[in-house]
């Protein structure tokens, strides 16, 4: 079983102080439709409340808490159990609605990466991590007529902020390493853990972002 989590925040109209929000409050979760999932926990100022389909109910990317009396800005924190994934696709869904095609690709890209990394096959991992990063920011920058190789791609996104100095750092590693299957790149150091672990990061970190 594993487990991963939401940041939400409770968005309800201004009330006086000391008056209870509306009873139901829904909140679209990103990528949530993505997980096969078993339970689930609603955290409301670190009091965990039971997904129970009663007093909240998971449909899609829909979360619905029902007489929770959330006040704003009440933070609240959706915790999750699940299987595994059972849509790779809507890990992007962003991409997804609007590039259907693209996210599948992508998704099966992540599925790949996915089960090279628990393998810890790092060289098939790295070449996946580079070619979910190629797709990821191209997408972001959204212009086709520019390079597309992804050491371009990684200059431009930093250059308009669409990533920051470290994600640059470890992007532009990801894209040296997977070289290394070539043959006169015998020099090169072999990929390692820890640069297999940092681009697994900021995958997470992008696609949360974009």
């Amino acid at each position: 079983m594993k487990t991963t989590h939401f940041n939400l925040t409770a968005q309800v109209p201004a009330v006086p102080s000391g008056t209870i929000s509306p009873p139901t409050q829904s909140f679209t979760v990103r990528s949530l439709d993505a997980y096969a999932i078993s339970n689930a926990f609603v955290q409301v100022n670190g009091i965990n409340n039971l997904v129970d389909g009663i007093n909240s109910q998971i449909a899609g990317d829909t979360l619905t808490c029902n007489d929770f009396k959330l006040q704003q800005p009440d933070n609240v924190v959706l915790q999750i159990y699940y299987h595994g994934i059972r849509d790779y696709s809507a890990l992007f869904p962003t991409v997804k609605s609007t590039e259907p095609a693209r996210a599948i690709r992508m998704g099966a890209f992540y599925q790949e990466a996915e089960n090279c990394f628990e393998q810890g096959a790092w060289i098939s991992f790295m070449l996946m991590s580079a070619a979910i990063f190629e797709h990821l920011l191209y997408y972001k920058l959204g212009s086709p007529n520019n390079p597309t190789a992804l050491s371009a791609l990684n200059t431009r996104a930093l250059n308009q902020g669409a990533i920051t100095q470290n994600a640059h750092n470890i992007i532009k590693t990801t894209n040296n390493a997977r070289n290394v299957i070539h043959c006169n790149r015998m020099a090169d150091p072999d990929i390692t853990r820890a640069q297999a672990m940092d681009a697994k990061t900021v995958i997470d970190e992008l696609m949360r972002a974009f």
